[in-house]
């Protein structure tokens, strides 16, 4: 199980900030919504561009305080400049959890191609470390959950590389998961040739986890289509892939699991608004019938009638 980690100590952030240069303080103040932000910034404009913001969050990256580096990390999700990289994958290795956690997170956000393919290969090369330290699983779980949404063909083979016979069920799926998310013929030739390797290693729950990343990465299911050739699993996928690989269209699998995830949502929404009309409607009646069944209150002043004189 994976251990919980505490960011880090509490630094006053006024002081830390004001020790900045003054452009670099006006920067980190405005973009990470630190109260200590200088005076004489109030009149500034509110608005920079990309590269200031870039060079802003680099400037939190190196404060000595964990929290601005937190802080600077997860702001870098929603900035999209390349000179983010670097210093990102530099803090892949901060002594922080709370800190690595956030830059994960940033850098599966990176939208360029040279961007995406140097944060892939960085988080890749923490592979290896992140499976023999069983106290960091959850830090190796969102850096594979990070390399699917990298979406490179090159991180396939470290990811189905990675799984053994003694590998834990959660991180076989998400293994799995991550390839079948990145849109590639290796993606899909990966996980077909794990299918093969599978059934001769008896692991049942490891096969199924391949076969349910190949439905996923293909929108197809080869055995239960009843494919012409005969064989196993890994028979029937290869001989599935041979014939729709040339026209196989990546995209429009990825277009109709967004649809389908999007129709899910809707119809997820739907049923909590009718359970939460009923339940309303349940509260309604049970107020009327309280209502309903309580007497109604005399008057205040009313007085009460006289008992009948008994006779003597």
């Amino acid at each position: 199980m994976p251990t919980q980690r505490r960011h880090g100590p509490d630094v006053p952030l006024k002081p830390t900030l004001c020790m900045l240069p003054r452009a670099v303080a006006l920067a980190v103040g405005l973009l990470l919504g630190l109260a200590a932000a200088p005076a004489w910034a109030e009149d500034a404009p509110r608005e920079v561009d990309t590269k200031a913001q870039a060079a802003a969050l680099i400037e939190g990256f190196k404060s000595k305080s964990p929290e601005i580096r937190v802080k600077a990390a997860t702001q870098a999700k929603d900035v999209q400049h390349d000179s983010l990289t670097s210093p990102l994958v530099k803090l892949l290795s901060d002594k922080e959890w709370g800190v690595r956690e956030a830059v994960i997170a940033a850098l599966a956000t990176r939208q360029s191609k040279a961007a995406r393919k140097k944060a892939s290969s960085s988080l890749v090369a923490r592979l290896p470390r992140l499976t023999k330290d069983t106290v960091d699983e959850e830090e190796l779980l969102l850096a594979i959950e990070a390399l699917g949404a990298l979406e490179q063909p090159a991180a396939v083979k470290p990811l189905l590389g990675g799984i053994n016979l003694e590998t834990d069920i959660r991180i076989v799926r998400a293994r799995m998961n991550a390839v079948a998310n990145i849109p590639d013929k290796k993606a899909i030739e990966g996980l077909i040739d794990f299918l093969a390797r599978g059934r001769r290693g008896g692991a049942g729950a490891q096969r199924d986890a391949a076969r349910k990343a190949l439905q996923y990465a293909t929108g197809a299911d080869a055995r239960a289509r009843d494919h012409k050739s005969s064989g196993r699993d890994a028979d029937r996928w290869r001989a599935w892939w041979r014939e729709n690989e040339k026209h196989f269209d990546f995209e429009a699998v990825k277009a109709a699991r967004a649809q389908a995830a999007a129709d899910a949502a809707e119809e997820a929404a739907k049923a909590e608004a009718k359970k939460e009309a009923r339940a309303k409607r349940k509260r309604d009646k049970a107020k009327q019938g309280k209502k309903q069944g309580k007497k109604p209150n005399k008057p205040a002043g009313e007085p009460k009638p006289a008992a009948p004189a008994i006779p003597d």
